[in-house]
């Protein structure tokens, strides 16, 4: 689960994700971390993927391949670097990511907070 932020479109995205995979390492790790990806065409980011990576303790690296569906032909487009603490390591492969989004552009971002910010706060009863 993460958030996106495309500068070609502008918009800003919310991105969940699942997948099965392997160890290629038998470990196990668990964490929550701060991630950074740069992904060559982002409009393949969106849908079917596989994952190649490295979790440690301390940071992670991965490659993120796009494919036209589930157990397709990989296409290399990014990598993404995250640091964070976890416990345990691995190396692993994913297939089969799924990758789904809800995007709001800057525009509807700035109205939703405006129509936020312009609500009245909380009042009691009976003032």
């Amino acid at each position: 689960m993460g958030v996106i932020v495309d500068l070609t479109e502008p918009k800003i995205s919310l991105f969940t994700s699942g997948a099965w995979g392997t160890a290629i390492a038998p470990g196990v790790s668990a964490g929550i971390n701060g991630q950074a990806s740069v992904v060559a065409d982002v409009k393949k980011f969106w849908g079917s993927g596989a994952e190649h990576g490295l979790n440690t303790p301390a940071w992670g690296a991965s490659l993120n391949h796009t494919t036209s569906k589930p157990g397709g032909p990989r296409e290399l487009n990014g990598a993404t670097v995250s640091t964070g603490p976890s416990i345990g390591a691995d190396v692993h492969y994913f297939e089969g990511n799924t990758t789904e989004r809800l995007s709001l552009s800057f525009e509807q971002l700035k109205d939703a907070v405006r129509r936020f910010a312009g609500h009245a706060g909380i009042r009691r009863f009976g003032s």
